[in-house]
C-alpha cells in the first residue's frame, strides 16, 4: 500500500477571516501536511445495495467505535445528516462526521472521522458507487485531509479503511447484509493530489437596497442570482440566515443534494459567515466566506466579500475563485437587486 502526502516546507498558517472589524482570527501554526488516499475495488451488489449498506444502521460492518457496545451506529442519507453512535438510551453518544453529499447509489460524502485519525485537523471521505458487471459495484473511495506533519496520519487512515472495507464491508455484503467472519485483503492505490496553498482576496460592490434588505437577498432562497450549481436544476439553493445553518443545495424530490457551507455568523444587515468548499466539495480545503453590509447613501449598501483558504489549492484556483465571485457578486446579487427583485 502507498499514499502521496505534500509535506509544507513551512508552517501552514489556516486563517479563519475575523469579524467586521478584522479580529479574532484562528491561526494554527504547527507543521501540517495535506493526504490523499484512494482505494479502488470491486464489491458483491448492485451500487443501491452498496450504498443501502454503508447509509442507515451500519453496525453490521462498522467495527471501529468509541464504545465497546454502541447501542446505534447510524449514517444518514441526506446532505446535513449525521454519522452518529450512540452509546445510550438517552441519546449520549459521538457525532464522527457530517453528511455533506449525497446522490443514491452514486455517491456519498461526508467530513470528520477523527476515530480513524483523532490528530487529523480536517478529513472528507467520499465514496464514489459505478455497476461494472452483473450484481457487482466499482467502489472508489477517497480520502483527503489534513494533519500535522510527520506522525504517520495518512498511513494509518488507508491501513483503517482497508481493515474496513476488505475485512469488514466485504464479508458482509458477500453474506447478503449479515455479520460474518472478518478477512483482510489488501486492494488500495494511492491518490494524487493538489499542493498545499493559502490564499485570501476581498471584493466590494454596492447594492441598491438597505443593509438588511440586500442580507435578505443573499439569504434564504437564491436561486434567482446564483447560478452556479451541481444539478443543472436544482429543486432548491438555499443559505440559512442563523448560526449553525447551511449552505444547501437539494437536487430532486428524494432529498438528493450536497451541503456546500455551514453558516457560523449571521447578524441581519450587518455580517454573514460560513464556512465551506462550495464548488470545490471534495478537496481539503478550509474556506472561510463573510459577508459584511454598510448602509451608504440613496438606499445603497455596501457588500464586502472576504475569503480566506488553505489546504488542497490548484495553481489558477485563486485567480478563478475571485473572477466567480466577482461574477456572483455584480452579475448575479447587484444585477437582481437591480432589477427589482427582493
Amino acid at each position: 500500500m502507498k499514499t502521496n502526502i505534500t509535506v509544507l516546507g513551512l508552517f501552514l498558517l489556516i486563517c479563519a477571516a475575523g469579524v467586521a472589524e478584522g479580529k479574532n482570527s484562528m491561526v494554527v501554526t504547527e507543521p501540517v501536511e495535506s493526504f490523499a488516499v484512494m482505494i479502488d475495488m470491486v464489491l458483491p451488489g448492485t451500487p443501491e445495495d452498496v450504498f443501502e449498506a454503508i447509509t442507515g444502521d451500519v453496525s453490521g460492518w462498522w467495527v471501529i467505535t468509541s464504545s465497546e457496545e454502541p447501542i446505534t451506529l447510524q449514517v444518514d442519507a441526506f446532505p446535513g445528516g449525521k454519522f452518529l453512535e450512540t452509546w445510550y438510551e438517552n441519546g449520549t453518544g459521538y457525532q464522527h462526521a457530517v453528511v455533506t453529499k449525497v446522490d443514491y447509489g452514486r455517491r456519498l460524502q461526508f467530513e470528520g472521522l477523527k476515530i480513524l485519525a483523532p490528530e487529523a485537523l480536517t478529513m472528507t471521505t467520499t465514496w464514489s458507487l459505478n455497476k461494472t458487471e452483473e450484481n457487482q459495484t466499482m467502489v472508489t473511495l477517497e480520502i483527503h485531509g489534513i494533519c500535522p506533519t510527520g506522525i504517520g496520519v495518512p498511513e494509518t487512515v488507508e491501513s483503517k479503511w482497508d481493515y474496513l472495507l476488505n475485512g469488514s464491508l466485504r464479508p458482509f455484503l458477500e453474506a447478503g447484509g449479515q455479520q460474518d467472519d472478518i478477512m483482510q485483503n489488501d486492494q488500495t492505490a494511492s491518490g494524487d493530489q493538489p499542493s498545499d496553498k493559502t490564499f485570501q482576496f476581498t471584493i466590494k460592490a454596492e447594492i441598491p437596497g438597505s443593509p438588511n434588505e440586500v442580507f435578505d437577498t443573499a439569504t434564504g432562497d437564491i436561486s434567482g442570482w446564483w447560478d452556479h450549481t451541481f444539478a443543472e436544476n436544482p429543486k432548491a439553493l438555499t443559505v440559512d440566515p442563523f448560526p449553525g445553518g447551511a449552505f444547501m443545495e437539494i437536487f430532486d424530490d428524494e432529498g438528493n443534494g450536497v451541503r456546500h457551507a455551514v453558516v457560523t455568523a449571521a447578524d441581519r444587515g450587518k455580517i454573514l459567515r460560513y464556512e465551506g468548499p462550495l464548488g470545490l466539495a471534495g478537496n481539503a480545503l478550509f474556506m472561510v466566506t463573510t459577508w459584511t453590509f454598510a448602509e451608504m447613501a440613496s438606499n445603497t449598501t455596501l457588500v464586502t466579500i472576504e475569503v480566506h483558504a488553505s489546504g488542497e489549492v490548484e495553481d489558477g484556483w485563486a485567480a478563478i475563485i475571485e473572477g466567480v465571485w466577482e461574477h456572483f457578486l455584480n452579475d448575479g446579487l447587484k444585477a437582481y437587486r437591480q432589477a427589482g427583485h427582493e
